[in-house]
């Protein structure tokens, strides 16, 4: 069958798709509604919208248009929910085929110009993730939908009564995964690790992990606008551009800031999180849930058997102090308490990402610490008459027993048990006479931080605060500089502080009196105490106070 020309054309607009061309085509020929119009001149009205390439062929034919340049901008549907569009594969999920977006600017220009006068749409503003015109750089507007669904892509129908409202101007700062998405469907694939994503897992993971960054865990994503969903598209593309890690650090960061409190990871990335496990029946991001879902495994209290992510977890891997307590006794054979000095000390570590105020506990982590101690306990070794458990050595030593852990380890000292491979922590000791031969100062010049809070008659906190500023002095009991962080006091300078210094305590007990009353009677006479702190105990120079 012969098509031929019809009398009244108008010209194609870059970038415009076959239905918009078609539209104006069909109002240029005097008829109001393009399925009308596709009827007339034998078009498949569903097939054209649907950018099936033998319609667009004859579309063209019929107005004057190169079919090429109306086929590459025209979504074409593939089958079961894929479509082309430019040089790239789409899912149905990045397009927006029932309600029509168009620029105010562009539609206000083409109302200048008589040939363009009833507006054009381009096939770029079907993208779901294109939000402006990059053409002008403001938001586009949604159009109002006319009651007939065979009506949606009539762009001159569209149009008709439609005023353009003031543009709303976007900074190019902010277009960043507008541009990307642009160049993928204008120009094709780029290179690296998120130009090989499909593009719906692409955008879609970088708008919501940017609405988490910038809107936080609890905003809805039913209420996010365009310009906030625009803002959080640039966000999430600035992490994803540089890979899988990016985004699993941007996780941690997001964690790490968050308070602590038992919601734990649905609470610290709620719309994310809720977004991604409403995907699940689309294996294409199992690259962004798979490892999402190993981060939350290794990085939140959650208990064996839970559902992450539509998967039950095989172990629990991190513990809150709760649940710690439990798994410390079982692993390590120690209390809480303990273990919390031992990571106090640095010898374990927080699970990687543990909040503010959190206590999570790794249990590679707990159980790494135990193969190192088992390490030194060589089987069939003779225990030493002075070996001793580590908190009776902590005591001996006049240290913590953090302290000693950490000089065992450092020194390689060995360790005794009846059965070495087994042990736990409880069941280790250690030579007292080892510990303190890696000491290079007398017992007698050292004094560990409680025993110089009892001779001076005050607290642990108030020693930091007169070592920090210099009243007594700090020595290191070991020469190398590994075991610098084992503080330890001199004893010399704690006499000489003691013989000219009293506490507010001791001052007012030696004269009977209270210690508020006296306090304020020293300030009228203008004695002022040690500043050293407003938590620590007061002390005033003996020669003020006579």
């Amino acid at each position: 069958m012969i098509v031929k020309r019809l009398p009244l054309r108008v010209t194609c607009i870059p970038g415009e798709t076959a239905a918009s061309f078609a539209s104006r085509l069909a109002r240029r020929n005097g008829v109001r509604r393009l399925v009308t119009f596709c009827s007339d001149v034998g078009i498949d009205y569903s097939q054209l919208m649907n950018g099936a390439p033998a319609e667009i062929e004859r579309l063209a034919t019929l107005g004057g248009a190169d079919h090429r340049i109306l086929q590459f901008w025209s979504p074409r549907l593939m089958g079961d929910g894929w479509f082309e569009l430019g040089c790239a594969h789409l899912k149905f999920t990045c397009l927006q085929r029932t309600n029509a977006r168009v620029c105010p600017v562009c539609i206000s220009e083409a109302r200048q110009q008589r040939e363009r006068a009833s507006g054009i749409h381009l096939g770029l503003w079907q993208l779901e993730s294109i939000r402006t015109c990059h053409l002008h750089g403001c938001l586009l507007e949604p159009l109002v939908s006319l009651g007939h669904g065979r009506d949606a892509f009539d762009i001159v129908r569209l149009l008709e009564g439609y005023l353009p409202p003031q543009p709303t101007y976007v900074d190019e700062n902010e277009r960043h995964l507008e541009t990307w998405l642009a160049g993928r469907i204008g120009t094709g694939r780029g290179s690296g690790w998120f130009d090989d994503l499909p593009i719906h897992v692409a955008t879609q993971t970088a708008e919501n992990l940017g609405a988490l960054m910038i809107l936080g865990a609890d905003a809805k994503r039913s209420e996010i606008s365009a310009r906030d969903w625009l803002r959080a598209g640039n966000a999430g593309y600035a992490v994803m551009r540089n890979g899988l890690d990016a985004i699993l650090a941007t996780l941690r960061e997001i964690q790490s800031l968050t308070p602590i409190d038992a919601r734990l990871h649905r609470h610290r990335f709620g719309l994310f999180y809720n977004w991604l496990r409403d995907r699940d029946e689309d294996p294409a991001f199992d690259i962004i849930r798979d490892s999402v879902r190993e981060y939350i495994w290794s990085n939140f209290p959650v208990t064996e058997g839970s559902i992450i992510l539509g998967v039950p977890t095989p172990e629990q891997r991190v513990h809150t102090p709760a649940t710690a307590a439990t798994r410390a006794g079982e692993i390590l054979g120690m209390t809480l308490a303990t273990l919390r000095l031992l990571r106090a000390q640095g010898l374990i570590s927080h699970a990687p990402a543990c909040p503010k105020g959190a206590s999570y506990f790794d249990e590679g982590e707990v159980t790494g610490f135990l193969k190192k101690l088992n390490s030194l306990a060589k089987p069939g070794a003779k225990t030493p008459e002075d070996a001793v458990p580590f908190r009776e050595a902590a005591l001996q030593c006049q240290t913590s027993l953090a302290e000693v852990v950490a000089c065992v380890l450092d020194n390689h000292l060995p360790l005794f048990a009846s059965a070495p491979t087994e042990a736990r922590f409880g069941d280790l000791s250690v030579s007292i006479r080892a510990i303190r031969q890696t000491t290079t100062i007398p017992a007698d010049e050292a004094l560990s931080l409680g025993e110089a809070s009892l001779r001076l008659k005050t607290d642990t906190r108030t020693i930091r605060a007169l070592l920090e500023c210099g009243h007594i002095d700090h020595i290191l009991p070991f020469s190398d500089a590994k075991h610098r962080r084992w503080r330890v006091v001199c004893a010399r300078s704690v006499e000489h502080f003691r013989t000219n210094h009293v506490s507010l305590t001791e001052l007012a007990d030696s004269r009977n009196r209270d210690a508020a009353n006296l306090s304020k009677e020293l300030y009228r006479y203008g004695v002022r105490p040690l500043r050293i702190g407003d938590k620590c105990q007061r002390f005033f120079r003996w020669c003020d106070v006579i």
